[in-house]
């Protein structure tokens, strides 16, 4: 009898239906009786517990990052045609030594420590300016209003992007998000927009590479096109247009997401919202239990280079895993009652895989770090009364972020 059969946690697991809303009770489950299960739907294992998924994500050697990003190549002729001029690109998530060496060093030199402290200013004003559009209404969705544009500006406006093309870069962006990580459950008609969508975003990508070699401008593009270092080959034009669109994504999506998981679950427990009120030092700590409590990446793939073991699971060269980050981050072996948020959470519990580990580790990090914090310091300090409006959440049906469609709040205004 095979190890699905006895447990039949492989084929019970829905990410897209009945566990899309709470998937955490049956992570505990997993984690217990059937730590690396294999689904027979999306035809790979998942992997549950922090010290299996941080040893995988520390050797990309056994573990490649090829299939990161799926490429969907079985679908109906018309989404193939209107893919027909899309290059499936490279990008950081995607890609394994020495290619992926290279590009890192070369993009890390966009995202230093210093140059994302100096943005603090610009995320602050960008921050007041959308809460300025709709303090005096009382109620808002904090999806639409606040948590998706304040990281969209910031990226777009740190890479070079003009101010007049952010609503076409979040709807190509949104069309990528759905293509990669919700395509097989999507009917043709959507495929095909979204194809085009994404064929379209190379395009305008390529127009802005080819505007700042004529024209070197102070923003992250240009540098970019001009990145070098000893021993190293600068980025092509193709490079930095494969990657622009990558980096817009993940600029902007998983952080969006954490603000609205951080805000929903803090209002959910007044008794922690209130703690924020009274003593600046936990605003910090509030991001990092939300990163932990309600992840906003579910997780990622890697794929077997050589027959290993797992758990107790042996792999053949090729099987394919999904790392379950939010189920790391509830493994009651290293946190003390994962299910409840604490603000204030033993400084003896490890750091959470929210950002992943070792070279993949999110090189936007300490800028999604910071656009968290300069939210939920502004919706304190500038929303009296701050609660949840409604006590009906729904998520977005994705198979990599998660996020809610919409976060409706209200205020004493």
């Amino acid at each position: 009898m095979s190890r699905i059969a006895v447990t039949g946690l492989g084929s019970a697991y829905e990410p897209l239906g009945r566990h899309l809303e709470d998937p955490y009770p049956f992570f505990a489950r997993a984690r217990r009786e059937d730590p690396v299960f294999f689904s027979p739907l999306f035809g790979m294992h998942f992997v549950t517990r922090y010290d299996d998924i941080v040893t995988i994500l520390r050797d990309p050697e056994t573990f490649s990052s090829r299939d990161t990003i799926p490429t969907h190549p079985e679908m109906a002729p018309e989404v193939q045609e209107a893919l027909a001029r899309y290059r499936h690109p490279t990008h950081l998530i995607n890609s394994d030594p020495p290619d992926h060496t290279r590009l890192r060093g070369l993009v890390n030199q966009g995202f230093a420590p210093r140059r994302i402290a100096s943005l603090e200013p610009s995320v602050r004003e960008i921050a007041g300016a959308l809460i300025s559009g709709f303090e005096a209404d009382g109620r808002a969705d904090l999806v639409e209003q606040l948590a998706y544009p304040l990281p969209l500006t910031v990226i777009l406006r740190m890479l070079g992007v003009p101010p007049e093309d952010i609503d076409s870069c979040k709807r190509m962006s949104r069309d990528i998000t759905t293509w990669a990580w919700g395509a097989a459950t999507l009917p043709s008609d959507v495929l095909v927009r979204c194809a085009r969508g994404m064929v379209e975003f190379q395009d305008y990508s390529a127009r802005l590479v080819a505007a700042r070699r004529r024209e070197p401008r102070d923003d992250l593009i240009s540098h970019l096109v001009g990145a070098h270092e000893d021993g190293r080959e600068p980025l092509t034009d193709d490079e930095v247009v494969e990657l622009l669109p990558g980096l817009i994504l993940a600029g902007h999506e998983t952080t969006a997401n954490l603000i609205t998981n951080t805000v929903r679950v803090l209002l959910a427990n007044p008794d922690q919202w209130e703690a924020l009120g009274t003593d600046d030092e936990l605003i910090a700590p509030a991001v990092e239990e939300g990163l932990r409590f309600d992840t906003s990446v579910n997780g990622m793939i890697r794929t077997a280079t050589r027959p290993v073991t797992v758990g107790v699971v042996p792999l053949r060269e090729g099987d394919r895993l999904f790392l379950l980050f939010g189920s790391a981050n509830h493994d009651e072996s290293h946190y003390e009652q994962p299910e409840e948020f604490r603000v204030s959470r033993p400084g003896s519990e490890p750091p959470n895989v929210a950002f992943g580990r070792g070279i993949h580790f999110c090189i936007g990090a300490p800028l999604a770090r910071l656009e968290a914090r300069v939210a939920l310091e502004q919706l304190r300090d500038r929303l009296a009364n701050l609660r949840l409006a409604s006590d009906r959440f729904e998520h977005d049906p994705n198979f990599l972020f998660r996020g809610y469609r919409r976060l409706d709040v209200c205020w004493d205004p």
